[in-house]
């Protein structure tokens, strides 16, 4: 939450359909307290977060190009950032692997869902993910 009390929404995907379809989901909400940001890759969504601050939920995708979901939380957990911790990060993605949902849970993302998220998705995470971490 910033200073104004507003929630801010990061959609991190390379796929310009998805981050339209979060924007107008995170609208449909009619909640003039959350913000939605976009970035087209994980480089773009740190470099959004230095100059900016740090968002409430992240909607992270794993295949983008330039650097990946897994890169990007890499990086993320390594940055030196106040309160990172209660950022609660989701990944939306295509992929049902095994695999790759274990690893973004070692990576310590909050929750994993499929692509694509539906209105009835958004508002059954929007409300613990911007109350529970703060």
């Amino acid at each position: 939450m910033d200073a104004l009390g507003r929630y801010t929404v990061l959609t991190i995907d390379d796929d310009k359909i998805v981050r339209f379809i979060h924007r107008n989901l995170v609208a449909s909400l009619n909640n003039p307290k959350i913000i939605h940001h976009e970035a087209e890759n994980g480089l773009a969504a740190l470099e959004h977060i230095r100059v900016g601050e740090l968002p409430d939920l992240i909607l992270l995708d794993l295949s983008m190009p330039i650097m990946d979901g897994f890169e990007f939380m890499e990086q993320y957990n390594n940055m030196d950032w106040p309160n990172k911790d209660k950022t609660y990060i989701v990944v939306v993605s295509s992929s049902n692997y095994t695999d790759d949902k274990n690893r973004c849970f070692e990576l310590g993302v909050d929750q994993y869902l499929s692509k694509p998220i539906s209105i009835e998705n958004l508002k059954a995470i929007i409300t613990p993910a911007l109350v529970a971490k703060h």
